[in-house]
């Protein structure tokens, strides 16, 4: 067990909450990289497996990073949810630095945010791997034995950051709107069950969704977003680069099953819990600026295994967790956790 997930159970268990939520984390997970083949494309497309050892079908979570990431960042989450019971399977897009660079180009954070954002291409391209993962279980059992009757193809999530929360949003049932067309764009895959966003995208033209996007959006989701997680202005419409214009998809979204986590403090990178596990310039901004970025880490973490909980595994005791005001009480006033 890592050294955070200890302190999280330390920490739930002194202040006497939800005694019986977490439940007891898997002893062992497992990280593989393989990769997967996209023939109408011609593309292979990279993906990290982590899974937890033993038997038995669990249910199945597929995490789209940022711009400019690759499968090899949020293991705070996916091998968190992968030690209570989850497969996770994180591709690398090609917006990555990762991939940018190999293909000889002089990738930078701006040109990733900026040509993913902006680019229909690039929108269609991600949701296509995503497809393309959710299309390829035969194939990921194929390359990693050890799941082999375990990948649950009725029990799927699909969770995402940023950009990746954009690939989530799509396949949950957020229409997008592209350049010069009348239509907005259904990409809803009945696979998916759940999901799960972190510093979504509101409504905004430039990056294919407005005010009518969600209308349709009837799939349980888990907005997470904080109130320093700002908008890149030089990509947006100013009035929509504030932490508000996160909150449009829960806003937006017709009632039923829907979750906002509001987080005092939180930013952009916090929700990639490196603020939180890391020793660089961005754990030492917020500690001069007296923020507990381990603590807002930590309520992300239970946040989200509840509503996985909740919605891939039927679990009472998570949903209890995530509709009364233990996590509130937890944080002392440091979040809200609305729901309808």
């Amino acid at each position: 067990m890592k050294v955070r997930t200890l302190a999280l159970f330390v920490l739930i268990s002194g202040l006497a909450l939800a005694q019986t939520y977490p439940p007891a984390a898997a002893a062992t997970i497992k990280n593989v990289n393989i990769t997967l083949h996209d023939a109408a494309r011609n593309k292979d497309l990279p993906l990290r497996v982590v899974y937890p050892e033993g038997k038995g079908a669990l249910p199945v979570v597929i995490f789209s990073h940022d711009a400019g990431g690759s499968r090899e960042g949020y293991s705070g989450l996916t091998e968190y949810w992968a030690q209570h019971g989850y497969i996770c399977l994180q591709p690398t897009h090609a917006d990555s630095f990762e991939q940018q660079r190999a293909a000889g180009r002089n990738a930078t954070l701006f040109s990733a945010l900026y040509d993913s954002s902006v680019s229909p291409d690039a929108w269609t391209n991600r949701i296509k791997d995503a497809v393309l993962v959710l299309d390829s279980f035969d194939e990921i059992q194929k390359q990693v034995p050890a799941l082999k009757g375990r990948m649950d193809k009725n029990r799927i999530g699909v969770g995402g950051h940023a950009f990746g929360a954009f690939v989530a949003q799509a396949l949950g049932g957020a229409t997008i709107k592209f350049p010069g067309e009348n239509e907005s764009k259904s990409f809803r895959d009945a696979r998916v069950k759940a999901v799960l966003l972190f510093s979504p995208q509101g409504a905004d033209v430039k990056v294919g969704l407005i005010n009518t996007s969600w209308n349709q959006f009837n799939l349980p989701m888990l907005s997470v977003s904080g109130s320093r997680d700002y908008g890149d202005w030089r990509v947006l419409n100013k009035e929509r680069a504030t932490p508000e214009w996160r909150k449009d998809s829960y806003k937006f979204s017709p009632p039923g099953d829907k979750y906002l986590l509001w987080i005092k403090d939180a930013s952009h990178m916090s929700f990639t819990g490196m603020p939180a596990t890391e020793s660089g310039p961005l754990a030492k901004r917020s500690e001069a600026l007296g923020i507990n970025e381990k603590a807002i880490f930590e309520w992300t973490q239970l946040a989200s295994l509840a509503f996985w909980d909740t919605y891939l595994k039927d679990e009472k005791n998570a949903r209890k967790f995530l509709e009364t005001d233990e996590l509130a009480k937890m944080a002392n006033g440091g979040l809200t956790l609305e729901h309808k």
